[in-house]
Parts: C-alpha cells; structure tokens; sequence
C-alpha cells in the first residue's frame, strides 16, 4: 500500500528533525574536548539539548554512548563553562533516567560521571558532583537492583552472547557447567566491586555500603575469599579517603598491605575490562543509532 503524499512528507519532516538533533549532540559532544576550537557551546545549544533529551530516550542514548566512545581521550574537560554545562546536562539525564527507572541507562550515567573531570588545583571534581543528591541515589533497594541489573547485563551479553556456547552442552557437559558457574560467580563479584565504588564515590558513607555488602554476602554466592577480598576494600577506601567521607576500619579484620595493593590493582582491570566490553556491545552506526522504544516524552502522561 504506498503512502500518500502528506504521510510521506511527514515522514521526511521527522526524519530531517532527527538527523538535526542528532548532528547537534554530534557536534556539541566534540566540543567538549575541542579547547582549540574556534566554535562554542553555547547557551542556546545546552536549552536545545535539554529539550530533545526531555523528548526521546533515543537522543539520550546517543549522546552517552558517543561520551563513552571518547572516554580514551581521558576525563580532563578544560573549560569550566563546558564543564558546568555537561554537569547541567548530566544532572538533566539522571533526573529523567531515574524517574523512569531505567537502570541500562544508569549504568553509562554512572561510568561517564566518574570518568569526566575539571581540575581544582590538585584536586580531579568529577561530574557525578552534579548528581550525588538524588534521592534514589541515596535509597540501597536502588543500589540492590542496579547491582542485578548489571549482572544481568554481563550474563546476556557477555556469557551467553555466543549462540554456539549455549547450545553445544551435549559433550563435556559437567566440564562447561563448572566453567559455566565459575563465569557466573566473576560476573557477580566484579560487578559487587563496582557497585562499592560507586557508593563510595558517591560518598554514601560506612554504615551505607556496610549494608549493602551485609546483603550481597547474604543473596549471592561468594567465596570466603572473595568476602574477604571486598572486607579489604573497603578499608583500602578508607585509608585513602574520599573527597565526601572515610569510611572506618573495620574492626578485628587483619588486612595484609600486598593484598590491598593487588586487590587495587585488579579492581581498575576489572573496571578497564568492562568498560572496554561495554563499547563493544554498545557500538553504533555513525550517526544512525537504532531506533529506541519508550521514549522520555513529557508531554504524554504515564
């Protein structure tokens, strides 16, 4: 059945108002790191970007994605007027992201917040300064739902995501299963030690994240080392503090300084890995991002 002429131009009109949102998000998201750039992002462009993102998560989703694919530029944003506008924008998207709940989403906030950064003298600021505050940031069921939500994130698209592996269990079954529960066990202590480094950075504080770890030893299946290990965390957080709070020692737990030094230096592989497994899965045609269902328009109620 062929389109008469005013679905047609229609059409064509959306399509030119998408591809002009999203070459404004293109363009104003290199800005960001463009010191030397005879252009600007102005005013005018962060009012436009705040209304396209209130109107489709697709737009959101394109600009975090293309902020993700930059992050090996490294965090420094020079400007500080850039920097307050990207914090604008943030504190924007995690308002709209986490009032439709939308943890997937939460997940690029949360990496991207703590990855960008002005310097104060010798002092990094991160973004996430502009997004602590949310009271659903503040509320430990969120964090126990973003912790599955990221677990659940690493077992589809990183354990089960090759179709072959899933359906060749006929041989070495007993084998492919332990390799299968040990694959499991990692992706939920991995992400367990992420999740405390985002309460931590987020200056949640000692008895916060002392009751999160209480419910992750109580819900998940750990070792006695791997308890061990995030028990070690936690005090190498609190020798070295964070810009919102220490965390105190835990009491009558021996910690040996070569474990906290190697435990450091696993936690930032593992923080390199994921990151580095999330552009993979998260690629994108240049400028032609899938559609996304669910948009954030505002003006539809719920």
């Amino acid at each position: 059945m062929q389109k008469n002429n005013l679905e047609v131009k229609k059409e064509d009109l959306e399509n030119y108002e998408r591809e002009k949102n999203l070459n404004l998000i293109e363009r104003n998201t290199k800005l960001i790191f463009e010191t030397d750039s005879d252009l600007d992002f102005t005013d005018d462009d962060l009012n436009k970007m705040i209304e396209i993102f209130k109107n489709d998560k697709e737009y959101i989703l394109f600009f975090l994605q293309r902020l993700n694919n930059d992050r090996s530029r490294g965090g420094l944003i020079s400007s500080m007027k850039i920097y307050k506008r990207v914090g604008e924008l943030f504190k924007l998207i995690n308002d709209l992201v986490l009032e439709k709940d939308d943890l997937d989403c939460f997940r690029y906030i949360s990496i991207l917040s703590m990855t960008y950064y002005r310097n104060n003298g010798n002092e990094k600021i991160y973004i996430y300064e502009y997004i602590k505050d949310h009271q659903k940031i503040k509320n430990l069921d969120f964090w126990k739902k973003y912790l599955e939500t990221l677990i659940k994130y690493d077992i589809n698209n990183t354990i089960y995501s090759n179709e072959d592996e899933k359906n060749d269990n006929k041989e070495n079954k007993e084998s492919k299963e332990k390799e299968m529960q040990f694959k499991l066990n990692f992706a939920t202590f991995s992400n367990i030690l992420s999740v405390i480094n985002n309460l931590t950075d987020f200056g949640l504080g000692k008895n916060f994240i002392k009751q999160f770890i209480d419910y992750t030893q109580k819900n998940y299946s750990l070792t006695e080392d791997q308890k061990h290990q995030i028990n070690c965390l936690l005090n190498l957080y609190e020798e070295k503090g964070t810009s919102d709070q220490k965390i105190n020692k835990i009491e009558d737990n021996h910690i040996d300084n070569n474990k906290i030094d190697n435990l450091e230096e696993n936690i930032n592989t593992l923080k390199e890995e994921k990151y580095k497994n999330d552009n993979q899965q998260n690629d994108i045609k240049e400028k032609t991002p899938e559609k996304i269902e669910n948009g954030y328009n505002t003006n539809n109620s719920e």
